[in-house]
């Protein structure tokens, strides 16, 4: 499938960059987050005029959101509600900065599911936590740390992660987090993340965007919110090439509280080579069922702002 380059969501501008999330994260700490709230209101306003192809993927997912899902939006999806996306996105930014500098307020997250979360954090083995786009995910990350002196190794395909981890530093010499730039899942990386799995330690990776390398040739179709779409392989190929506990990760707000979901998704992935395709589609249909209704439980706060359904890149 062929199209211009710079449809691919990799190419394409992040809505802010990592010098950004400490000025951010510094007028909160300085003024507060009301003042927050007022200098990201225009802020938001330009990204939302000038972002086109953002905009009109954040309506494309509220449409499906809307039309699968009776009564999750109270009414048909138009600009007010998409721009409510674009915000709920800002909000999202000042979270990840705060999780990152590792100032969390105690008791600012309600466990959604405490069985689950209890064996998460009572394992002791390395594991594999596949996470999203939904909400924040680096609550989680920050999260962790705070509960069990466990290593975490979010896997990013953002070619600043060098930057980044710089800026984590500054924000949280202390931190427990590293970012892995990774672009494929080759030999050497497997290896390197089978030994950081032998030694304890967390891998943490999204199930929800296309692969860098390989494009829609490195996903699976599956039903998501009344539609198939392109989920990537490599989180189940990762899984079964590891061999350990895998479990999901969503973190939102609700109410103005922080909610951290925490489900088990399997002991062990095994990929038979004869079935292997139709296992694979089946984790990936298991993993976006669990998306979908997270995002209904949170429904502005998906941010994947490309198209997603139909992304028409290499």
């Amino acid at each position: 499938m062929e199209s211009s380059p710079s449809s691919h969501w990799a190419r394409m501008t992040e809505a802010g960059n990592y010098a950004g999330l400490v000025f951010i994260y510094w007028i909160f700490r300085c003024l507060g987050r009301r003042v927050f709230r007022v200098v990201l209101f225009p802020v938001v306003a330009y990204f939302y005029i000038a972002r086109r192809e953002a905009r009109r993927a954040s309506r494309e997912y509220l449409e499906h959101l809307y039309q699968s899902s009776p009564g999750v939006l109270s009414s048909p999806p138009g600009l007010m509600t998409s721009f409510r996306h674009f915000q709920q996105f800002g909000e999202a930014a000042l979270d990840k900065a705060i999780a990152w500098s590792g100032k969390l307020p105690g008791g600012c997250i309600d466990i959604v599911d405490e069985p689950a979360y209890r064996t998460v954090f009572d394992d002791t083995r390395g594991r594999l936590i596949i996470g999203s786009h939904l909400g924040n995910l680096e609550f989680c990350r920050g999260f962790a740390s705070q509960h069990r002196e466990v290593l975490v190794n979010a896997l990013v395909y953002d070619q600043h992660a060098i930057n980044f981890n710089r800026v984590i530093s500054r924000l949280n010499p202390k931190s427990r987090v590293k970012l892995l730039q990774v672009t494929e899942l080759n030999i050497p990386t497997m290896l390197s993340l089978k030994q950081k799995i032998d030694n304890g330690e967390w891998v943490v990776i999204t199930g929800d965007r296309i692969p860098v390398i390989g494009g829609v040739r490195r996903t699976v179709q599956a039903e998501f919110l009344g539609a198939p779409a392109p989920f990537p392989i490599g989180p189940y190929i990762l899984a079964s090439t590891l061999q350990c506990p895998v479990s999901l990760l969503f973190a939102y707000r609700q109410g103005g509280r922080l909610k951290a979901n925490f489900e088990i998704f399997s002991d062990r992935i095994v990929l038979d080579r004869a079935q292997r395709d139709a296992q694979i589609r089946k984790w990936a249909q298991n993993f976006a069922d669990r998306l979908a209704a997270n995002c209904r439980a949170a429904p502005l706060q998906w941010f994947n702002f490309y198209p997603f359904w139909d992304p028409k890149i290499d």
